[in-house]
């Protein structure tokens, strides 16, 4: 059965979050840290040919450092191990500059 939007649950909450599909829990635990419920969102995406589920969880209040997991008691990841890319401010989309120079200044 090819699996569809409307055969997902993805139930988002503040501190929750519980994926069904087909009727059957997938996935379900409590999340590491607060999230923004408004500003998180689910997809159904096709990547190579496959259904992908992507979740974008927006942390509260817009918190700018790393989580140890997602879901407490889940495996914990060295945040320190992570490297992330480096970019200038002018290879950012003339939209997204003033945030980021925004968020630069603030810091």
């Amino acid at each position: 059965m090819t699996v569809k939007g409307k055969n997902i649950n993805v139930d988002i909450q503040m501190e929750h979050l519980k994926i069904e599909i087909l009727g059957e829990l997938l996935f379900e635990g409590e999340l590491y840290e607060k999230i923004t419920v408004d500003e998180s969102l689910w997809t159904l995406e096709t990547y190579k040919g496959k259904k992908m589920l992507d979740i974008n969880l927006v942390k509260w209040p817009k918190m700018m450092h790393w989580w140890d997991c997602i879901i407490k008691g889940h495996q914990k990841i060295n945040t320190k191990k992570i490297n992330p890319e480096t970019s200038n401010i002018s290879d950012l989309d003339d939209d997204l500059k003033p945030t980021v120079e925004k968020m630069m200044f603030d810091m």
